[in-house]
């Protein structure tokens, strides 16, 4: 029996609402105003409400941003109609 009990929980495909916050690190009033706001998509079987598991991967998903693009500044190159910086040695005090 156990090992009916054990596949179960490794094919599960809708999580309680609790569980999918569990899931996401939230408590469970917070995932309701997700799926109050659309962001967590749910199912109702007859009056319970599930999240599908594939529905807290695609929120995750979307949250990701996208790696951010640092702009290198391009070397400074030197013309030869642009003279040299000069040399200033300060004297110490």
């Amino acid at each position: 029996m156990d090992r009916v009990r054990d596949a179960r929980e490794r094919e599960r495909l809708l999580l309680r609402v609790h569980e999918a916050g569990a899931m996401l690190g939230i408590g469970r009033t917070k995932a309701y105003e997700l799926i109050g706001r659309g962001e967590l998509h749910v199912v109702h079987i007859d009056g319970a409400t599930r999240v599908p598991l594939v529905a807290v991967h695609r929120y995750v998903d979307r949250l990701v941003s996208p790696p951010r693009r640092t702009m290198r500044a391009a070397p400074r190159q030197r013309s030869a109609s642009q003279p040299s910086l000069p040399f200033i040695d300060l004297p110490k005090d």
